[in-house]
């Protein structure tokens, strides 16, 4: 088992190999059905075994044929057979059945001395020595230690059981006890070997287990960090977008100044912004009995606005409960909130907020907002949503105030307007002279008015009015404040004239600034009236003032009265009026 690198670490990149290292690397890679490490290595170290001993085979056929000039002898053909068994292990060793080629060459290896003696070897325990010990030393490489031990016993119990030619019996005995302690020895130390092995390999498997656990918790610290950053962009980015939509409603209230408008902007700039499925508005009646819904954005909200939805305050659902609590509310699930109230107009509604409209401490009405989906409201979102609830009652109440100021400004401007008009009837009654005719003689009073009909369709509509009986003529009405108080009357000597915008527009002007001008002139006579009037009261009260005398004062009063006011006759009187004395005289009549 090989080792995974950590994350983050560097490596550096392994020296490419040479060409005859490629080349090597060709004649002794295994099968590629072969993947595990350690069998790979076994399998090269044999196959470069296998192929060592083919070259020093085919070096000892070469040499023998150099010595005799090149003449075969029998002693070649066994070398020659043993070349082929090489190549056959050789070639079964690269295949995936490298583990029957490996046991083929070791085998092979160790019945090379057996072999050797009846082929006439002069010294047969050095011909039995030089075969099955390295085939002991091949086996506990290479084999399993069963195979191993198979491989010693087979050995020992042939030699022990048919002896070997040209030895005796204590020879033999010796060369079984050289073999079984080679062999034993190799075994141990295989056995050790492996032990070992195994145990680095656990520990490796352990390292690497505790290497992936320490990968994974590094990874899933990893996305829960990712799962945070998430979260927190998340948030960031909808904390953004709640601060945008409560700007926008901010610059729509400041905007808007009719109330039904304002409403319907807001109701469809919070479903825009949050996704919520249902927004209303509802505003409590002057009674204080029931909060009606005024805007919406959706469909069920609408069909309840054409019937003229509304709910009794402290009785009816959530909206009801906060209209008359002045509490937020919260229904996270509908279907477990005792108050919530199952509107059939918003069938998918699961979660629900109602959040009291507060001006001065008054309850005004309430926002009520629904999500379609259960526990649809974060912190985040309450907080933002009584934040809104803020600026619609106070968009609310500014615009009450802002119409209840504009009608009361209207009403004092049609006053003042029935005023003004009352004051130039009355001036023009009180007139001798009607206005006055300006021509290129002169200057001359009209003792009556003028009785055309463009003078008359102006005074009726306000506005500009041409005529052409005799000469073209104009007449364009004097007005203040809306109200038309006289004539401009113009007639030009061009009876081919026709009246352009251009002057039109310059008597519309000349007409303001003379309105301005006689409405400055009458404002300026009432004030010297006033004054006079004023002036007339404080010299009646200074006289009054100088006598505490009875008849004096009395007499002063009639006097100064009559003279101010240029009166025929003025009369002081004190007492009651005769039907109010009857009574007291009855009364007074009745005591003893």
């Amino acid at each position: 088992m090989t080792m995974q690198p950590l994350p983050g670490t560097v490596q550096k990149p392994p020296r490419p190999p040479s060409e005859w290292q490629r080349f090597w690397q060709q004649l002794i890679s295994p099968h590629a059905s072969v993947q595990d490490t350690v069998t790979r290595r076994q399998v090269e170290f044999a196959a470069t075994v296998n192929l060592a001993l083919i070259l020093l085979v085919m070096a000892a056929i070469v040499g023998t044929l150099f010595t005799r000039g090149g003449r075969f002898d029998p002693i070649e053909y066994p070398l020659i057979g043993l070349t082929v068994f090489l190549l056959i292990t050789y070639g079964l060793i690269r295949s995936r059945n490298y583990r029957i080629g490996i046991s083929l060459q070791i085998w092979g290896f160790g019945a090379v001395g057996f072999f050797a003696i009846p082929a006439g070897s002069n010294n047969p325990a050095l011909a039995l020595e030089a075969s099955l010990i390295p085939a002991y030393i091949l086996a506990s490489l290479l084999l399993p230690l069963w195979e191993m031990v198979t491989l010693l016993t087979l050995s020992v119990l042939i030699m022990a059981l048919f002896g070997v030619p040209g030895m005796a019996a204590s020879q033999i005995t010796s060369l079984i006890g050289v073999f079984i302690t080679t062999g034993v020895l190799l075994a141990v130390s295989a056995a050790f070997r492996n032990a070992l092995e195994q145990q680095r390999l656990n520990e490796l498997d352990k390292v690497n287990q505790e290497l992936r656990q320490i990968q994974l918790t590094l990874e899933q610290r990893v996305e829960e960090r990712t799962d945070e950053l998430r979260t927190t962009t998340f948030r960031a980015a909808r904390h953004a977008s709640q601060l945008q939509t409560i700007a926008e409603v901010a610059h729509t209230i400041s905007l808007v100044s009719d109330l039904n408008a304002l409403l319907r902007s807001v109701c469809a700039l919070i479903s825009e912004r949050f996704g919520f499925y249902h927004i209303g508005i509802f505003l409590n009646d002057e009674a204080q009995e029931f909060t009606v819904l005024q805007a919406s954005n959706s469909e069920g909200g609408q069909r309840m606005l054409e019937r003229g939805h509304k709910l009794k305050i402290g009785e009816a659902g959530i909206v009801g409960y906060v209209a008359a609590q002045g509490e937020a509310r919260v229904a996270l699930d509908v279907g477990s909130d005792a108050v919530f109230f199952d509107n059939p107009d918003l069938p998918d509604t699961r979660s629900e907020m109602a959040l009291p409209l507060i001006v001065a401490g008054r309850i005004i009405g309430v926002l009520d907002v629904q999500s379609t989906e259960p526990a649809a409201f974060s912190d985040d979102d309450i907080e933002v949503m009584h934040t809104l609830a803020d600026q619609i009652a106070v968009a609310i109440e500014n615009t009450r105030l802002f119409s209840e100021t504009r009608r009361a400004l209207q009403e004092a401007e049609t006053i003042y307007n029935r005023f003004i008009a009352r004051e130039w009837n009355r001036i023009a009654l009180e007139r001798q002279r009607a206005g006055y005719l300006a021509t290129p003689s002169g200057i001359q009073p009209l003792e009556k008015e003028l009785d055309y009909p463009e003078i008359q369709l102006a005074l009726r509509s306000g506005k500009p009015a041409s005529g052409s009986a005799e000469l073209p003529t104009l007449a364009v009405p004097l007005r203040v404040r809306g109200e038309t108080i006289g004539v401009l009357h113009i007639k030009s000597p061009d009876a081919r004239r026709a009246w352009s915008a251009d002057d039109i527009e310059s008597v519309q002007r000349v007409a303001e600034r003379a309105a301005l001008a006689l409405e400055s002139a009458r404002l300026l006579a009432e004030s010297e009236k006033r004054a006079q009037r004023e002036q007339v009261i404080g010299k009646v009260g200074n006289r009054l003032r100088q006598t505490l005398d009875l008849d004096t004062v009395l007499k002063t009063a009639a006097e100064e009265l009559r003279q101010a006011l240029n009166l025929q006759a003025a009369e002081v009187r004190l007492g009651l009026t005769p039907a109010e004395t009857k009574p007291r005289k009855s009364a007074a009549g009745s005591n003893p």
